[in-house]
C-alpha cells in the first residue's frame, strides 16, 4: 500500500463544493482500487491563485491544521499538477514530488522553488514538447523528466444515439493586451504581419515575431506582451468558428455558463449549449457514448500533446474528430487512423460525410477501442511509474481509500471580518441619522 497526496491543478465550482474534474477522478479511482490511500488537495479551497503563482494560501485558512493533516498522512509520494499546492510542502515531507505539467509553462507554481530544490522533484509530462521546458525553464535534468501520456478508465457502453456531435469543453478568454494592440494598429501591414505569423506558429518565439518590424510604437507595445498572450490569442476563434460550422449538424455543447454569454456576433452558438454542470468522469462517459461523434479542438498547449479527452473519446462509442496534429496521427496511428481536419470547412464535410457512413463510425470505433486497451490504461501508466519512482502501486489484498482535504477556516478571522461589518454598518446608521435629523424626519 502506498499512500500518495494528490494536488490538482483546478477544480470546478458547483453550489459553493469544489469537484474533482474528470480525468483526476479516473487516476484517484484507479490508484484507490489498486490498493493506496489517497489524499487530495483542492487549491481552489486553499490558495489565493491558482497559475503561475507562490502558492499563497487564502488569510482565513488555518495553516496548521492543514499541516497537521497533511503530516498525519505522511505520503509515501507526492503528485501534483502544475504544482499547485500547499506552499511549503517540501518541509513537512520527505518523500518525491512528482510534478506533472496539466498546462504549459507559463502556468507552473512556485518555478523559483523548484529550481532551488530539484533533487526533490520528477517531472512527468504527456508530451516530449514539456519534457523539453521542463529541462530548459526549471533546469531538470534528463534523468529526472519522463513522458507519461493520459490514460482512461472510459468504457464502450450501449446506449442511445441522441447526439449527432458532442463538444466538452471551454470557450478559452480573449487577451486583453493583444485586443489593445489589434485596435490601436488595425490596418497596419506589421500587425498583419504578426497576426498570420502567431497563427501559423502559436510557438514562435519573442525574438522572431520582432524580426522584420519597421514601425517602432508597434515594436515597442509587441515587446510588452507576454508570449503566452500572442500564443493563446487564436484558441478561441479556432474553436468558435470550427463549432459553429457544425450547429446544424446537431451539435450539444457543454462547459462552463460562459458559453451563454456571447454577444450578437455569436449567440448562435448558445442556442446550442446545455445549461448544465459537467464534471464528473460518469457525466462525460455517457455524453461521449451516447454521440455519433466527438469534437476535439486543439488548443496551442496541446498542439504537441494529446488533449485529456482524446483517450476517453477513443475508449467510447464515439467517433473522435479532431483538429490535425502531428503529435496526434503519431500516437494513434498503428491502430486507427482517426478523422482529422485541416480547415472549419474541413471540419464540417468530414462530420457530414461520417454522419451519413454508419459502418465507417463503426470501424474507426472498434479500432479505437484496441487502441486505448494495448497503451492507454491506467494499468500501463502504473506499472511505468512503479518503475520511474520505485513505489509499489498495486496491491490487490488491501482495500484502498481516498479523502479529500478541506480547509478549517479560522475562528479569529471570522470574527474581523463580523467586527468589520458591524463598524461599517454603524457609520453608515450614524450618516444616515445626521442627514434625516438635518431633514427634520428624525428628532
Amino acid at each position: 500500500m502506498a499512500k500518495i497526496l494528490i494536488s490538482l491543478s483546478n477544480a470546478i465550482n458547483l453550489n459553493g463544493e469544489f469537484q474533482i474534474p474528470c480525468f483526476y477522478e479516473q487516476m484517484i479511482n484507479e490508484l484507490k482500487k489498486c490498493g493506496n490511500d489517497i489524499l487530495v488537495f483542492i487549491p481552489n479551497y486553499f490558495n489565493k491563485a491558482l497559475y503561475g503563482s507562490e502558492n499563497e494560501l487564502r488569510k482565513d485558512v488555518s495553516e496548521n491544521e492543514l499541516r497537521s493533516s497533511i503530516r498525519r498522512f505522511n505520503p509515501d509520494l507526492v503528485i501534483t499538477f502544475n504544482n499547485a499546492t500547499y506552499y511549503k510542502l517540501l518541509e513537512i515531507t520527505d518523500c518525491k514530488v512528482i510534478i506533472w505539467n496539466a498546462d504549459t509553462e507559463f502556468f507552473w507554481n512556485q518555478v523559483g522553488l523548484m529550481k532551488k530544490n530539484k533533487d526533490r522533484y520528477i517531472f512527468f509530462s504527456f508530451s516530449e514538447h514539456y519534457m523539453e521546458q521542463a529541462e530548459k525553464f526549471l533546469g531538470f535534468g534528463k534523468d529526472q523528466c519522463f513522458p507519461v501520456y493520459q490514460a482512461t478508465n472510459f468504457k464502450n457502453i450501449s446506449l442511445e444515439k441522441d447526439k449527432n456531435i458532442s463538444f466538452i469543453g471551454t470557450p478559452f478568454g480573449s487577451t486583453k493586451d493583444m485586443w489593445h494592440i489589434v485596435k490601436k494598429f488595425c490596418g497596419y501591414k506589421d500587425l498583419i504581419k504578426t497576426m498570420e505569423t502567431i497563427h501559423k506558429n502559436p510557438f514562435v518565439s519573442k525574438d522572431e515575431l520582432l524580426q522584420g518590424i519597421s514601425d517602432i510604437s508597434f515594436q515597442k507595445e509587441l515587446k510588452k506582451i507576454p508570449e503566452i498572450q500572442y500564443r493563446n490569442f487564436y484558441a478561441p476563434f479556432d474553436r468558435y468558428y470550427v463549432l459553429m460550422s457544425v450547429c446544424e449538424l446537431g451539435l450539444h455543447l457543454y462547459g462552463p455558463e460562459i458559453w451563454k454569454c456571447f454577444d450578437q456576433f455569436l449567440c448562435v452558438l448558445s442556442a446550442y449549449f446545455h445549461d448544465e454542470v459537467i464534471f464528473s468522469a460518469k457525466q462525460n462517459e455517457e455524453i461521449y457514448n451516447s454521440s455519433k461523434l466527438c469534437l476535439n479542438v486543439i488548443h496551442p498547449q496541446s498542439a504537441k500533446g494529446i488533449p485529456w479527452r482524446v483517450p476517453e473519446v477513443l475508449a467510447t462509442s464515439g467517433v473522435l474528430v479532431s483538429s490535425y496534429t502531428p503529435f496526434l496521427k503519431e500516437k494513434f496511428q498503428k491502430y486507427v487512423d482517426i478523422p482529422m481536419f485541416d480547415s472549419v470547412y474541413d471540419c464540417r464535410q468530414l462530420c457530414q460525410k461520417l454522419l451519413n457512413d454508419e459502418k465507417w463510425r463503426e470501424d474507426i470505433v472498434a479500432a479505437s477501442n484496441v487502441a486505448i486497451d494495448a497503451e492507454w490504461r491506467f494499468e500501463s501508466r502504473f506499472k511505468q511509474m512503479e518503475q520511474i519512482v520505485g513505489i509499489k502501486l498495486f496491491n490487490p489484498d488491501y482495500i484502498g481509500s481516498c479523502e479529500i482535504l478541506k480547509p478549517v477556516i479560522e475562528q479569529q478571522y471570522e470574527h474581523y471580518l463580523r467586527k468589520i461589518k458591524y463598524e461599517i454598518l454603524y457609520k453608515i446608521y450614524k450618516r444616515l441619522d445626521k442627514k434625516l435629523r438635518k431633514k427634520g424626519v428624525v428628532k
